[in-house]
């Protein structure tokens, strides 16, 4: 570039003639030299201009300047004019006609190649793979078999002969970005264009069941693992029962939350309105008050996972009283299905009258739980209410007349009563059949882990700190300590993991090989982070600072560029500094909202040190 100078410009000294040819070069390609990911170098016949940036008195019109430069990375160069004659053809008459330039070169930014494949070292391991003489003495076995350039091809395909090339192969078409990680017939496909090997196949099955990333990032489209296995019958009334909560509810009277109470035989429910969510001792007192006082001590209560049912208290009080507290599965409802359906049902009956109770929720239970007791129910054949007392209540505003008849003796109330809930057993168990049979159909058996083996873990029901489609959707692997029962897992987490760490089959994803398990975001002030193992460079997007970052644990592939005000490492940032001089660093805040980079900190900072008549920096 080249332009006159105007009038004004002609009567500048010569040091600011030639920072102004900089300034205006600075600002024709800004687009370019903004944010550049190496510092930028200005060569210049004009020695004092090196010195520029620690001239302790400068003009207005240079600090104007200053500041301006203050944007960019770069480095002023003396060189001499002699040596300078690039800078000369702008303002010289060309003496002589250049020839055409035949061939253009792109310059390829770094972070733009996919990948760089070496084609001749390849075919030159494959030439050395054998002698010339066991070569044609392979082509000659076989039509098929042909030698070109050295080259063995079968088919015209390429013959690879060893399990290190064929992985270079492997790499070329399933996991560079061009390839995609596709699925092992699609690999497949892709490989047996161009190459070929006997146990081609086998081998392609086995690299992609292995392929880590395809493990981390693929989806399951077969049925869900584990069939159903329900829960034992009771043998009597309120030995077995299940709590749950409702809550989100509007406060009325200060209540928020209900709790549910269901027995698993004839599926009577009680509808208890607390406060808020009680703690392990309320919990405690509320079931002595309003379930033990009326039915009786339960052999077994079955909870979901909340924290009520996970402290020392509530473990120590069911232990005290011989009653067996049982958690459900993490992320696995079908544990406790009765609850959840019965939650609904009553969720369902106050929307129905939710003009009414929406204010009045809490005086409406009564009544809800007496129409979800006088409900038939199908699994058991009768209704909980009839199921538990062996009669119906009378709910009907009228009296209807009927046939006077004599009172039962109570023998034959008790007998009544003992057929009807044996009968209730038979229906359960044929209820549990039916529906087992139904969700059998939907779902596969799971495969059975052993003490030590590896799996997957999917991140179906964890939270990432930052959510979005490009989340792993599965982590690990993690190895397999115990198991629970036929579908449910315990797996062994780091310490960083705070999640509970039983499992169903269902999330769980068997690992093919050993591969190192990349660790677990670790939690900062309850949000969970990655650890940083150092920093690799550093760039401008725009004002913003970025570092290239590895991340402890995992691979090269796994690099990615991170804005500085989310790199919590500040010893490895202050140690990357010192190593790097020439890389974009920290900003620092100069005047009134203006930002430079802290190696022309100093420069300004002199520029500051001038006559009290200097214009202000703004």
């Amino acid at each position: 570039m080249s332009r006159k100078l105007n009038e004004a410009e002609k009567n500048y000294v010569i040091a600011e003639k030639e920072l102004l040819a900089i300034c205006d070069a600075f600002k024709e390609w800004r687009h370019h030299l903004l944010g550049a990911k190496y510092t930028v170098t200005v060569y210049t016949d004009h020695r004092n201009l090196q010195f520029m940036s620690s001239a302790r008195l400068l003009t207005p019109r240079q600090l104007r300047w200053m500041l301006f430069f203050a944007e960019f990375d770069f480095v002023v160069t003396f060189r001499p004019g002699k040596d300078n004659r690039k800078a000369d053809a702008l303002s010289r008459q060309e003496s002589t006609t250049l020839p055409a330039v035949q061939t253009s070169r792109a310059i390829i930014a770094p972070d733009k190649v996919l990948c760089i494949i070496k084609t001749e070292d390849f075919f030159e391991d494959i030439r050395n793979s054998f002698t010339v003489e066991k070569w044609q003495a392979w082509a000659q076995a076989d039509p098929k078999r042909s030698i070109k350039q050295g080259l063995p091809f079968y088919d015209a395909r390429l013959f690879v002969p060893t399990t290190k090339l064929r992985k270079i192969v492997f790499h070329w078409l399933h996991v560079i970005p061009t390839a995609g990680h596709p699925g092992a017939p699609k690999t497949l496909e892709l490989i047996q264009r161009y190459f070929w090997w006997p146990t081609l196949t086998k081998d392609v099955k086995t690299m992609v069941n292995n392929c880590e990333v395809c493990a981390r990032t693929k989806i399951s489209h077969s049925k869900p693992k584990g069939l159903l296995h329900p829960l034992p019958t009771p043998s009597r009334p309120w030995e077995h029962i299940s709590l749950d909560f409702i809550t989100g509810l509007p406060v009325v009277q200060q209540h928020s939350v209900i709790l549910v109470v269901v027995d698993s035989l004839t599926k009577y429910g009680h509808f208890i309105a607390c406060k808020k969510l009680p703690t392990s001792s309320e919990l405690a007192t509320i079931l002595l008050n309003r379930v033990v006082r009326y039915h009786g001590l339960p052999k077994v209560i079955l909870s979901d996972r909340v924290s009520q049912f996970a402290y020392n208290f509530w473990k120590t009080w069911c232990k005290t009283l011989q009653v067996t507290s049982t958690l459900s599965t993490s992320h696995h409802p079908q544990t406790d299905g009765q609850t959840e359906r019965l939650n609904q049902t009553l969720k369902q009956y106050l929307r129905a009258y939710a003009e009414k109770t929406l204010n009045s929720w809490t005086s409406m239970l009564w009544l809800a739980e007496l129409a979800y007791n006088n409900s038939f129910h199908t699994s058991t054949g009768v209704t909980p209410f009839f199921g538990l007392f062996g009669y119906h209540p009378d709910t009907l505003p009228i009296t209807i007349p009927q046939e006077s008849a004599l009172t039962p003796a109570v023998s034959e109330i008790i007998q009544h009563l003992h057929q009807t809930q044996k009968s209730i057993q038979q229906h359960l168990e044929k209820a549990k059949q039916k529906y087992k049979k139904h969700y059998d159909k939907k779902h596969c058996e799971g495969p059975q882990y052993q003490p030590g083996d590896k799996v997957w873990l999917s991140t179906k029901h964890i939270d990432f700190k930052t959510k979005h489609m490009f989340n792993p959707k599965f982590i690990g692997p993690y190895t397999v300590l115990q198991q629970i029962n036929p579908v449910t897992y315990k797996l062994q987490f780091p310490k960083s993991l705070q999640i509970h760490p039983v499992f169903h089959t269902s999330l769980l994803k068997k690992a093919v090989q050993k591969v190192r398990p990349h660790p677990a975001p670790v939690l900062v002030q309850g949000e969970e982070e990655y650890e940083v193992k150092k920093v690799l460079d550093s760039k401008l997007r725009g004002r913003n600072l970025w570092y290239l970052i590895p991340w402890k644990g995992y691979g090269p592939e796994s690099n990615s560029w991170v804005s500085a005000s989310d790199v919590h490492a500040p010893v490895l940032v202050r140690r990357f500094h010192p190593l790097n001089p020439d890389k974009p660093g920290p900003r620092a805040r100069l005047g009134e909202g203006s930002t430079v980079n802290t190696r022309t900190v100093r420069a300004l900072r002199a520029s500051r040190m001038q006559k009290p008549n200097t214009r202000k920096i703004k």
